[in-house]
């Protein structure tokens, strides 16, 4: 018997006419928002360029024209013919956003072309930002050693480790000889937890995702376990723990990725400033990255690069 086979191919017989198709690069929902696409969320932030691209599902090539609501919205091309795809490269000219002073705007690209018309939505935001880590389109990614705040606690924190992780550096709850949290319910109300935190900046609001990306190492004696907490602002910590037992299945998927991926739920009320609370509770807890996903999380073998932008202000510690 044969080991490979040719897999079922059919053949595609495209009508004699030009027909206008549109791909919207990171439009994933096939239910279009009130008939239009929409492009990535555009922020003054990182300054990203998409694209958008026209192909003909005809044989017959097609003219086409694109125009837009403001002009802030700048095109790689306004018109051309199709024959069988075009790219349009978009970005945004935020000098002519500057003396607007809301912080989030809305244009329309028009696309026309073989008889038909389409619309592409751009969202722009422009905020007074400085020193925070921010939502971009839906993500923000943290590298766990750039922490804006460090409180000790008992003896005991957290405290950076220079080439350990695939971040480059991480953070470690240390010394092993320290004495634990024992009861998690101490963290706030007793001060019994030393924590770090991070100020960061969301365009979203509801219930969020937190991944955080810790070593996969063992519980430092059989007394203890691999927890720590997260909260974010004022609400109570939710408390992680990622003791595996040696050989199993999970020990296997973290060993291979040297990641042990846990997940925690939240739910932020409003758009704006916020601050993540990573606590220690057991030592030898090794955190690498932090990723905050408020919906627009892709599929990764290790999440997505920092969206952290430069340090305006010092980072302050406390013993």
């Amino acid at each position: 018997q044969p080991n490979y086979f040719m897999p079922p191919v059919e053949k595609n017989n495209p009508e004699e006419k030009a027909s206008m198709g549109i791909f919207v690069e990171g439009f994933n929902n096939h239910v279009l928002i009130d008939g239009n696409y929409s492009l990535p969320w555009y922020n003054m932030l990182y300054k990203n360029t998409y694209f958008f691209d026209i192909f003909n599902k005809g044989r017959k090539s097609f003219e086409y024209h694109i125009s837009t609501s403001d002009d802030w919205i700048m095109l790689s091309e306004n018109k051309g013919i199709c024959h069988g795809d075009s790219r349009i490269s978009v970005s945004v000219d935020y000098a002519k956003l500057a003396e607007n002073r809301e912080s989030r705007h809305k244009g329309v690209i028009t696309v026309k072309g073989a008889g038909s018309s389409q619309k592409i939505d751009v969202f722009a935001f422009t905020p007074e930002l400085s020193g925070l880590f921010v939502e971009d389109n839906g993500v923000i990614s943290i590298d766990a050693e750039n922490y804006h705040r460090k409180t000790d606690m008992n003896g005991f924190g957290w405290e950076k480790i220079k080439g350990l992780g695939h971040t480059g550096n991480c953070i470690v709850a240390l010394p092993f000889t320290a004495k634990p949290v024992e009861q998690e319910w101490t963290l706030e109300h007793d001060k019994a937890g030393a924590y770090v935190e991070y100020d960061f900046y969301c365009f979203n609001r509801g219930w969020i995702d937190i991944y955080s990306y810790c070593l996969p190492t063992f519980p430092i004696n059989s007394q203890r376990h691999c927890l720590y907490g997260i909260s974010i602002d004022d609400g109570p910590p939710l408390i992680v723990d990622f003791e595996t037992h040696f050989r199993c299945e999970e020990w296997k998927q973290n060993v291979q990725r040297n990641q042990a991926e846990n997940r925690t739920q939240h739910f932020i009320q409003q758009v704006g400033k916020h601050t993540l609370k990573i606590w220690m509770i057991d030592t030898g807890v090794f955190m690498d990255k932090l990723v905050i996903d408020l919906g627009g999380l892709k599929d990764s073998y290790m999440g997505p690069m920092q969206t952290r932008i430069n340090w305006s202000d010092e980072r302050k510690e406390t013993k």
